[in-house]
């Protein structure tokens, strides 16, 4: 056995630095108030694992981060116990506020990426339905919504959890462990 060092600690994802990268997220949970050096009065977050597919960062991942932004709070929030695959962009801007950060629709070659990283790890899920056409003239301040995956076989990941069916949606959807699958 070694005795290691702590790894130095992480102030969470760069979201700058993965614009445009094709994103994997393992969402954890809902966590209705966080607080923060910066807001202690609390702000919704999502508990999430991501994985980058493509792009500067491609092949690297992290556990148990924290999304802030309410567009991508917003986007993640009714997919507890999913995967969510789309690529990180940002939305117009509003007033004096930055321009927030989304998740778009993933295309069918973006879905094949994020299948076959989960199928190497044991992963089998099966590919959102077509999104909807979108509307001539969209909505004032709309934007893309990510599109969550749903695993659809009886399989035992590398992680050791197996499939379970999700109550909001009837698919199955993979149980939350303390360790990261990617």
């Amino acid at each position: 056995m070694t005795l290691s060092r702590p790894s130095p600690s992480t102030t969470g994802l760069d979201l700058a630095a993965l614009n445009g990268s094709l994103l994997l997220v393992r969402v954890r949970s809902y966590e209705a108030r966080v607080t923060t050096r910066f807001d202690t009065e609390g702000k919704p977050a999502i508990r999430c694992d991501v994985a980058v597919l493509d792009g500067p960062l491609a092949n690297t991942s992290q556990g148990d981060v924290l999304l802030f932004g309410s567009a991508l709070v917003r986007s993640l929030s009714d997919h507890e116990g999913e995967y969510v695959v789309g690529r990180l962009g940002q939305g117009a801007r509003t007033g004096s506020n930055n321009a927030p950060w989304i998740l778009l629709d993933p295309n069918d070659s973006d879905l094949r990426v994020a299948q076959d990283f989960l199928a190497r790890r044991g992963v089998s899920v099966t590919p959102p339905p077509p999104a909807p056409v979108p509307p001539a003239n969209p909505p004032n301040g709309s934007v893309g919504t990510a599109t969550p995956m749903t695993t659809t076989a009886s399989v035992t990941p590398t992680w050791g959890t197996t499939i379970q069916t999700g109550a909001a949606t009837g698919q199955p959807t993979l149980p939350m462990t303390d360790e990261p699958p990617f």
